[in-house]
């Protein structure tokens, strides 16, 4: 394995595998999220956080490298995973691009992490131990039930967390799995500026509520991730606004 540094980020690469780019922001990500779990300073709640914050990683991961899996299956190459605070993106390029492969590749993402919280959530319930009940004339010789293994809690964060990123990314914003397909429907069907000005407004409006959300669970102590950026998505409804062609009359 092969370690360099750039743009304040790790890069690993094995073999002929794609290379992974990690940002130091990452750390902003993992801890914000995990808030709601270590804020006590418990022993319990510290030692589910770095499980959990090590899940999140691998979640961000196992999402990208759904992407490059399918790519690379279909026959293109995949030039770089980026990890960081936004979440992650995969770049790839090809010599015969299709929209049909473009869209296996999106789709391949939010797959992944649905397969991944589907399988932690019957893991969880599986394998979960059952609470011990205890009668009032067991409580001299038998010790009273103890909260489920920190393990259990990690997985089953873990596991709601894949689902949410799941439905997150394939909301219609950019820079989105869903933004990424509105935008090509509506370039398929009407063009680029329109499908810049329909998938920018959608996302603009997403943001703004996003946006709402986090400043309200900021104040409920409990922090909710709003990945859909403003900027990007305004910025493409204004570029599609100024280059609609309009009619004279």
């Amino acid at each position: 394995m092969k370690f360099s540094h750039y743009d304040d980020g790790v890069e690993l690469s094995l073999g002929n595998a794609p290379p992974v780019w990690i940002h130091g922001s990452i750390i902003i990500l993992v801890t914000a999220l995990t808030f709601p779990i270590w804020y006590k300073f418990s022993s319990r709640g510290f030692a589910t956080a770095s499980v959990v914050a090590i899940g999140i990683v691998l979640s961000i991961f196992i999402h990208e490298a759904a992407h490059a899996w399918a790519a690379i299956k279909l026959g293109h190459r995949v030039v770089l995973i980026r990890l960081h605070v936004r979440g992650g993106e995969t770049l790839w390029e090809t010599d015969r691009y299709s929209r049909r492969d473009d869209y296996l590749v999106t789709f391949a993402g939010p797959l992944a992490n649905l397969c991944a919280g589907i399988i932690g959530l019957v893991l969880y319930y599986v394998f979960l131990p059952d609470p011990v009940s205890v009668g009032t004339d067991q409580l001299w010789h038998r010790p009273p039930p103890t909260s489920r293994p920190f393990i259990f809690a990690a997985i089953f964060w873990l596991s709601n967390f894949n689902l949410v990123l799941t439905v997150i990314n394939l909301l219609p914003a950019y820079p989105l799995d869903g933004g990424h397909i509105l935008h090509n429907v509506l370039e398929t069907r009407y063009g680029i500026h329109r499908a810049l000005f329909w998938t920018g407004l959608a996302g603009t409006i997403l943001a703004v509520i996003s946006k709402l959300i986090f400043v309200v669970s900021i104040m409920g102590g409990v922090l909710i991730w709003s990945p859909p950026n403003f900027q990007v998505n305004y910025n493409a409804m204004q570029a599609g606004r100024q280059k609609w062609p309009r009619r004279v009359t």
